[in-house]
């Protein structure tokens, strides 16, 4: 039962980043107020996904596969911190202003279209070997209740990047 639900869970969450980025990119000239709301609400829900994936999925992993894995993961990690940088770097300029944005979109998004690619090609097959259905739902409980403190916590995106890049 929860052996595909996880599968949906990613790609959900893929999607989603994926729309809201696109919301952000397309306001960014005409509504610079709409753009960082969005901008807001698209590194939130990457930041969560981050944290679920560091602190419930790869440690579950880790502990299951071992070696192999392991360089799977650290890839995954490097991308992670790739990723904090462009938002980081991104919410800089929103908030001065500054429209040279171009060339950090490029590479935040092309490193996160990656990301998911592998996610969806390695993680779950990996999730889906060697996971029971118990542990899967416990890992999408906990996704869940991590995308669920963040948006409750009202938390913005300054205290989103830098918590991501103190993790």
């Amino acid at each position: 039962m929860y052996k595909g639900r996880h599968r949906t869970k990613f790609k959900k969450d893929h999607n989603k980043l994926n729309d809201l980025f696109n919301a952000y990119y397309n306001s960014k000239e005409n509504n610079q107020i709409d753009a960082k709301k969005t901008f807001q609400k698209f590194a939130n829900i990457l930041h969560s996904h981050i944290l679920w994936e560091e602190r419930i999925l790869f440690p579950v992993l880790e502990k299951k596969l071992g070696g192999y894995y392991l360089k799977v993961v650290d890839t995954a990690k490097e991308e992670h911190c790739q990723l904090v940088d462009y938002l980081k770097i991104l919410h800089e300029k929103l908030q001065k202003g500054d429209k040279n944005t171009e060339k950090d979109e490029d590479d935040l998004m092309s490193t996160l279209l990656k990301h998911e690619d592998k996610e969806e090609k390695i993680l779950h097959s990996e999730i889906i070997k060697h996971l029971s259905e118990d542990e899967i739902k416990q890992a999408l409980n906990a996704m869940n209740k991590i995308q669920s403190d963040i948006f409750i916590s009202g938390q913005n995106l300054n205290s989103t990047v830098g918590k991501i890049a103190n993790e």
